[in-house]
This record gives C-alpha cells, sequence and structure tokens, in this order.
C-alpha cells in the first residue's frame, strides 16, 4: 500500500521548529545566524534554486546574502569573495552554488570554504568526517532526502 508524502507541510514543519532554534540563538548570543550565497553567471536553475534557499532562510529568521557575480568571474575573484565570508564573524554559512563556468576552478573555490562554514559539506575535511561517521554539516538534498523518508 502506497503513502502519500507531503514535502512540503514537512518542509514548514522544519522551518517552523528551525525558527525556534534561530530564536533561542538570536536570545543567547545575541546574532543572528547568516548564510552567504555566492552564485556566478545566469544559470536559470541555479537561479530558482538561490531564490527558494534566500526564501527558505528569512522564513527561518536567518540573515540572507547572495552575492550574483558575473559569468565572466575569475578563480582569483571568486576565492577572494569565498575569504572574505570566511572572515566574516557575522556568515556562519557559505555556499557557493554549482555549477562553476569553465574559467574556474572548482575544487580550489570549494576546498577554499573554511570546513566549519562549509554548508554543502563539499570540502575533503567535512566529506572525510562523514565518512568516518563524526558529526560534520552534510550534503543538504541527500541529507533532505533521507530525512523525507525518515
Amino acid at each position: 500500500m502506497a503513502t502519500l508524502m507531503d514535502g512540503k507541510a514537512l518542509a514548514a514543519k522544519v522551518r517552523a521548529e528551525l525558527k525556534t532554534k534561530v530564536e533561542d540563538y538570536k536570545t543567547k548570543t545575541g546574532r543572528v545566524p547568516g548564510l552567504a550565497v555566492v552564485l556566478v553567471g545566469e544559470d536559470a536553475a541555479s537561479q530558482v534554486y538561490v531564490r527558494m534557499k534566500n526564501k527558505a532562510c528569512e522564513e527561518a529568521g536567518y540573515k540572507s546574502i547572495v552575492n550574483r557575480m558575473p559569468a565572466t568571474t575569475t578563480t582569483e575573484e571568486l576565492l577572494s569573495v569565498v575569504n572574505e565570508y570566511n572572515n566574516d564573524d557575522t556568515i556562519n554559512g557559505i555556499l557557493v552554488q554549482l555549477p562553476l563556468h569553465d574559467q574556474i576552478v572548482e575544487n580550489e573555490v570549494l576546498y577554499a570554504i573554511d570546513p566549519k562554514k562549509d554548508v554543502d559539506g563539499f570540502h575533503p575535511f567535512n566529506v572525510g568526517l562523514m565518512n568516518i561517521g563524526d558529526d560534520t554539516l552534510f550534503p543538504c538534498t541527500p541529507y533532505g532526502c533521507t530525512k523525507f523518508f525518515e
């Protein structure tokens, strides 16, 4: 027998729970957690994905920054932005939206993200922690699917 699963309802429930945790965090620390998303170019699917992330952050009470960079961005320019966010205490998480353009060395950029701020879990340090079963940030899409089925 099939079971109807309502992803939108589950997402709303998770965001409501997260909003409560964000409020507790703000009360304890006086700070609003922040996510910085970097989007290079005009990929339509990426635009939609980033817009949805931004909306979800706002609903949960997070500060959300979307840094839109031109398709001509170089690896060095992108590394400079990542470094700024690595050193910004108001940013708790960094996400560089993939795919990146061919002139950008993707692994160099992903490896430059501070592992503590790597919300996609792509940094080799986080991949290693995940593989040995230690606590770390997990890639959000597969993790969300796992939680959905649980």
